[in-house]
């Protein structure tokens, strides 16, 4: 069985900020703080692996924080799915499953939406590699756009079950 994770990149945006909107709305959440201004939170009814609920979640912080956001979505390991959100408004998606013939959506709007700066290249290279493990995918993608690395591989239940590494350090997440 392999990973079942969802999250909420939020560009330009702070965790206090984040968890407010969260808070806000009473949804039960663990944000881990900011990394080269990439906020990453990690919705508990998200994880039930529905893009309707991970797009509504995605939309609504990128409608009230007025900033672009990516859904991600990790399934069983055999697909990486992204959603794009800008101003609140749904612009286009990004699926991977574990090689190239899978691959639908625009690899160049995750890289405007995450890190614009970002190696277009390796990008590229990372989604035209097969992978057995979507995480292991996550992971190199996350290295090339800057993501916090403390985000790979994990999701809410994950983090607030301790289903983690021993050294995995959340001390500074802020659940809502």
């Amino acid at each position: 069985m392999g990973s079942f994770y969802t999250q909420i990149l939020v560009r330009e945006s702070n965790e206090a900020r984040c968890a407010e909107v969260m808070h806000t709305f009473r949804r039960s959440s663990v944000i881990i703080p900011a990394h080269k201004g990439i906020t990453v939170v990690c919705d508990k009814l998200s994880e039930d692996q529905s893009f309707d609920t991970l797009d509504s979640v995605a939309m609504t912080l990128s409608h009230k924080l007025n900033t672009p956001t990516v859904a991600l979505l990790n399934n069983d390991d055999d697909w990486l799915g992204f959603r794009f959100f800008d101003k609140g408004e749904f612009v286009g998606s990004l699926l991977i499953g574990h090689t190239i013939f899978s691959l639908n959506g625009s690899i160049n709007m995750l890289k405007r939406f995450i890190n614009p700066n970002a190696s277009t290249i390796k990008l590229y290279l990372v989604f035209i590699k097969p992978y057995l493990f979507q995480f292991r995918r996550h992971r190199d993608i996350a290295q090339i756009l800057d993501l916090p690395a403390r985000s790979v591989g994990m999701g809410y239940k994950y983090i607030t079950t301790d289903d983690h590494p021993e050294d995995y350090d959340k001390s500074d997440f802020i659940k809502t």
